[in-house]
């Protein structure tokens, strides 16, 4: 019958309400599944080249150029079979054979996978009074349902562990010796040396165009790329950072135009504008076709502009499964309707509230897998009227409870002519006006640092490449501090 309002209709297979496969049209039958799924197929290939009807003749015709087809459906009368469910389809019940039709197939991918699916439909008594009953979403609920209780009956509870405290305490002092604790490095060193290394999740909040998803492709590329070029020493390096696989998140770049050169820009050092326009000398051509080949490595990427809490479950979930990533950056947390309609509830999603549920899954999805969450928020409007010395959690898109449940986070802020004037003690030292910092990064929280809240790091961010030079770091007050790099 569906195949029938498919011959009536055919445009309707390009719609998205209507996803069908092959397979969806099965029979116990093996001959009648056969020509089920050849008449399928012609009406399918006949709707992609135009057809705006279809009867016996035109498909049966269509069938007759291909021996392979007309050899399987032998046994049949193509022509009288379309006639016959054309005549037979109820148009205005398409909905109904879609649906029969999706609920059958997904139950026998179901029992493929080791499901038992009697509960939904008994195939030894033929009772369809549940299967009747259940939309797509319900039987898909119900084998959920059971693996969630499986789950809490043989697996213990998820972030919860018993300790006594004392045990196991040599083991313990042997990982801080060994320095297992320390989180993964950032990009800049002086960061990493500010924050022990990130571990759990780390927000960094800024103004459009402060650089945050350059700075979060950098950080991501410094744990999971295996070489990066010095442009210092002129040399392709073995990275000593790398860790394994690393996924990003996009919620808002093109892949191919605006997130893969950032990629390469980092590992290369070529500036990404160049590479988007391939304004490329010999050398830069070379070292940005090898950055290629090594972000192929162990980078993955996932568009996911309508993101939801259940995408970002499901992704982060696979990817850890499937590909054993060790890191994982999403850009970045902002209030999405796909997200506000998700949260249905009885009180008005207000953003603050919708970004501080998705900042906690986030936290849990970093807890559950152990892997450092990367992401970032805007700081909201009130923080353009403020010194970027003087920000904090306060000025943070979803306010304190954003800081609330993160590891790290940071601002990073463009400096002004009045923060120049600022810090004009340090100008001979540490810079002059053709060697300047241009950014700051503020440590608004670091849960495992020695350095207190307000730690400022003065930066110039090359937002070609994303690389980070510093200068120097102060105190809330700007009173300097001693921070050692990694090469110090």
């Amino acid at each position: 019958m569906l195949i029938g309002c498919f011959c009536k209709a055919p445009h309707l297979l390009s719609m998205e309400k209507y996803r069908v496969e092959e397979d969806d049209f099965y029979c116990s039958e093996l001959n009648e599944s056969v020509l089920y799924k050849t008449v399928f197929q012609a009406v399918r290939s006949l709707a992609n080249a135009g057809a705006q009807e279809l009867d016996g003749q035109t498909v049966e015709l269509f069938i007759n150029e291909y021996p392979v087809a007309v050899e399987r459906c032998k046994p049949h009368n193509i022509y009288d079979f379309v006639e016959t469910i054309r005549a037979s389809a109820n148009f205005d019940n398409i909905d109904l054979y879609y649906g029969v039709t999706r609920k059958f197939a997904m139950l026998r991918e179901y029992k493929a996978n080791g499901f038992a699916v009697s509960a939904i439909y008994d195939e030894l008594k033929g009772d369809r009074s549940t299967f009747d009953k259940y939309s797509v979403e319900d039987i898909v609920n119900h084998f959920n349902a059971i693996s969630i209780e499986m789950k809490q009956k043989y697996v213990n509870s998820e972030n919860i562990t018993n300790h006594k405290v004392g045990d196991n305490i040599e083991e313990i002092f042997a990982k801080f010796q060994q320095g297992e604790t320390k989180g993964l490095a950032f990009s800049n060193d002086f960061l990493t040396a500010l924050t022990n290394g990130h571990n759990g999740l780390t927000i960094i909040s800024g103004n459009s165009g402060s650089g945050k998803s350059m700075v979060s492709v950098g950080n991501l590329c410094q744990s999971c790329c295996k070489c990066i070029y010095n442009v210092n020493t002129n040399e392709w390096e073995t990275n000593d950072d790398f860790v394994g696989a690393g996924l990003f998140i996009n919620t808002e770049l093109q892949f191919d135009s605006e997130l893969t050169p950032m990629f390469l820009a980092f590992v290369s050092g070529v500036e990404r504008y160049k590479i988007r326009q391939w304004d490329l000398d010999s050398d830069e051509e070379a070292r940005v076709r090898k950055a290629g080949e090594i972000i192929g490595e162990c980078l993955y990427a996932v568009d996911m502009p309508d993101f939801t809490v259940a995408k970002l479950t499901d992704t982060i979930d696979f990817y850890v499964q499937r590909h054993a990533i060790k890191l994982v950056a999403f850009d970045y947390v902002h209030f999405a309707s796909s997200l506000g309609a998700e949260m249905k509830s009885g009180i008005q999603n207000r953003e603050d509230i919708v970004i501080n549920e998705l900042v906690k899954t986030l936290k849990n999805l970093s807890l559950k897998h152990n892997i450092p969450i990367l992401s970032g928020t805007q700081l909201n409007r009130k923080s353009r009227e403020v010194s970027a010395v003087n920000l904090d959690e306060t000025y943070l898109a979803g306010g304190i409870a954003t800081a609330f449940k993160s590891d790290n986070v940071f601002t990073i802020t463009e400096l002004t002519q009045k923060d120049y004037t600022e810090l004009e003690a340090y100008k001979n030292v540490y810079w002059n006006d053709d060697d300047k910092p241009t950014h700051v990064i503020t440590l608004v929280k670091a849960r495992n640092s020695k350095f207190g809240k307000g730690t400022h790091l003065f930066v110039k961010v090359d937002l070609g490449t994303g690389r980070l030079k510093n200068y120097f770091c102060t105190t809330k007050n700007l009173e300097l501090i001693e921070v050692r790099g990694r090469d110090e």
